[in-house]
């Protein structure tokens, strides 16, 4: 029996394939980001230190950004600015 699809299915399929494709990338982004800003803190910070809000001037933020810059891919939408 052969599996038959509708050019419906076949457009929902390759939609659902790019998006979880576009999602893991920010997904990977996000984790080597918060590698790399955690890497940038001080030994004694715990997570009280590492929090979202607005870091210092000079703060482990922008160092971190720095670094992310090198990086080959950078997912579509995001911007280190």
């Amino acid at each position: 029996m052969k599996a038959t699809f509708s050019p419906l299915q076949v457009l929902l399929l390759t939609l659902a394939g790019w998006v979880n494709r576009h999602q893991q990338h920010v997904i990977e982004y996000l984790i080597e980001e918060n590698r790399i800003l955690k890497e940038g803190a001080p030994p004694s910070a715990g997570p009280d230190l590492i929090t979202p809000g607005p870091l210092p001037l000079g703060g482990t933020h922008v160092r971190g950004r720095e670094r992310l810059g090198g990086l080959a891919i950078l997912p579509r939408g995001l911007s280190l600015g």
